[in-house]
């Protein structure tokens, strides 16, 4: 196809230097290219410019004469730029503002074809469509989330913190996960494809990094065929002195990718890397946001996460104060080191709905020592292992074990003897957390009297049972049996031994008691194996322990 056969609308649009410039600054061709090459080349380029195509038919003949002036301005001043030729892109052809400024408007193209040679100003166009109560609370519009909580389709989401604090890391283990089925730190995923566009890190040191995590998470690398990377590839941004805009052919390049490989989850490594913008300018993040992010949710319902810096102060992210508007979630990445550990808390700073507030982790890295070809000495990662781990403050209930323990006061019944691997199990399936996780629950729990441990730690023999909220009828009386022993065998400043009452009395009724009475300054741990009378407890109401360990919260 020639130029020559393309509609009358375009054959003289540009002249031929300017048009071979374009292309050129483009890399749609090369200097040396013929005549018939370069008109073929922008036949192909205006094939795929609907928009392009539909606003030039709208165009009267004077106004049509001052676009391409404008066109020629802008080329003679890309020429005396440094940078020089790759600093025009083709999407300046569509030159939207002149398009703004004399109202012309994007319509379809047969409704063009069919008005050419009418005022544009008498067409009315009807776009509004409003829904009403009873519709608009009958749409069905669910939020689907990729993580548990974290991460929705057809939303843009930021993860940010300062430099050399494992962001990275933390979002090719997260993109690992997503295209495997892999738990995020004991949060259930959905399986799906995923793209990640990395212009911060080289191909060599992004490759080392994913193989280490994927060792680290146990799966065969080979067998990802989900994950599609671009490393160092061309900005999807440009800009001039007056404004910043998406490259259209990126832009549609990108698109149909996406929709090929069915990418659900797209990353960007980092958001200053998109291109040439000030992102502490408004108009640039807004750019963004409507002609690329929305875009490309619009077309695909693609979630969107990228990548981002703090500021110095290093308390909240660089740039534009519309970067947290143009957000339906941020979370911020702490990393603190110590000398065998790295640990990571990801803290949701916006949200929109129900997303989780914060996560934490303990990163454990494993390097080896190479020697290249030259004898120069580099480090390899052998291994990146992530595993979630929760705060535990001041004996105090962690807000993220509230769940985990309503679980086990819900599961466990009272009175039946529990391993402690039959707990972490239960745990594992039901509530999705790793056996480590669990057994820190199970310690917390044990340290709250949520549940009592029986036997050596350690020992085979172990065994759990859990505390009463109340107690049966049958349990009022080994209690009692408990109680009365207490009153008629000792008085205060007796010591007792632990293993003869255990002996006599069903242990996990006998521990039981004995911590609520420790607790309440009755008997304290004397010295190792017996207990101290202090203050006996001797009411003359015979339920007087049933009635503490009713009031009691256990």
């Amino acid at each position: 196809m020639t130029l020559t056969q393309l509609d009358n609308d375009y054959k003289y649009l540009f002249e031929f230097d300017d048009l071979k410039f374009m292309l050129v600054a483009n890399r749609k061709i090369k200097e040396t290219a013929t005549e018939e090459e370069v008109y073929l080349e922008f036949s192909k380029w205006l094939e795929n410019q609907k928009d392009f195509r539909r606003a030039i038919k709208q165009l009267n003949e004077q106004q049509r004469k001052e676009y391409v002036d404008l066109i020629k301005n802008e080329i003679k001043e890309c020429k005396t730029r440094i940078g020089g030729i790759y600093s025009f892109t083709l999407n300046a052809v569509l030159l939207k503002d002149y398009f703004k400024k004399n109202k012309i408007k994007l319509l379809e193209e047969k409704t063009i074809d069919k008005l050419h040679n009418e005022a544009f100003t008498n067409i009315e166009v009807k776009k509004l469509t409003p829904l009403t109560f009873s519709q608009f609370i009958a749409v069905e519009d669910k939020k689907e989330y990729y993580i548990k909580n974290m991460f929705a389709k057809g939303t843009i989401n930021m993860i940010f913190s300062p430099p050399a604090s494992m962001k990275s890391f933390i979002s090719y283990y997260l993109g690992l996960c997503l295209a495997t089925g892999t738990q995020f730190l004991n949060n259930k995923t959905k399986k799906v494809n995923v793209g990640y566009f990395d212009w911060e890190n080289p191909i060599s040191d992004v490759k080392n990094r994913v193989l280490g995590i994927c060792k680290g998470m146990n799966i065969d690398c080979s067998k990802i065929d989900n994950f599609y990377f671009y490393s160092k590839q061309p900005n999807l941004l440009a800009g001039n002195n007056y404004e910043s805009y998406v490259i259209e052919d990126l832009r549609v390049e990108l698109l149909n990718y996406i929709k090929e490989k069915q990418i659900k989850v797209l990353f960007f490594d980092t958001l200053r890397r998109l291109g040439n913008f000030d992102e502490n300018d408004s108009k640039s993040i807004n750019v963004i946001k409507a002609e690329l992010f929305d875009y490309l949710i619009k077309e695909t319902e693609i979630c969107i996460i990228f990548l981002h810096h703090t500021s110095k102060a290093g308390e909240n992210y660089r740039g534009s104060v519309d970067i947290e508007g143009i957000l339906d979630t941020a979370y911020f990445v702490q990393k603190k080191k110590t000398e065998d550990l790295i640990n990571l808390t990801i803290k949701n700073t916006k949200r929109r709905n129900n997303e989780i507030e914060l996560l934490s982790c303990v990163v454990e890295i494993q390097n080896q020592s190479l020697q290249d070809e030259d004898g120069d000495m580099y480090e390899e990662i052998i291994s990146v292992k992530f595993e979630k781990t929760i705060e535990k403050e001041q004996n105090e209930e962690p807000a993220t074990y509230k769940s985990y323990i309503k679980f086990i006061k819900e599961k466990l019944q009272i009175g039946i003897q529990y391993k402690n691997k039959e707990i972490i199990a239960l745990l594992e399936e039901n509530l999705s957390i790793s056996s480590k996780t669990s057994q820190s629950v199970i310690n917390w729990c044990i340290d709250n009297n949520i549940i009592q441990a029986f036997g050596e730690k350690g020992s085979k023999n172990r065994y759990y049972c859990i505390n009463a909220a109340g107690v049966t009828k049958d349990e009022e009386k080994i209690i009692k049996d408990i109680e009365n022993h207490f009153h008629t065998s000792f008085k205060e400043s007796d010591l007792v031994n632990i293993e003869l009452l255990k002996s006599k009395f069903e242990e996990r009724y006998f521990v039981l008691v004995m911590n609520k009475w420790n607790k309440k300054g009755w008997l304290n741990i004397a010295k190792a194996g017996y207990l101290g009378i202090t203050e006996l407890y001797r009411g003359e109401n015979d339920n007087s322990i049933i009635d503490i360990l009713e009031m009691e919260d256990f």
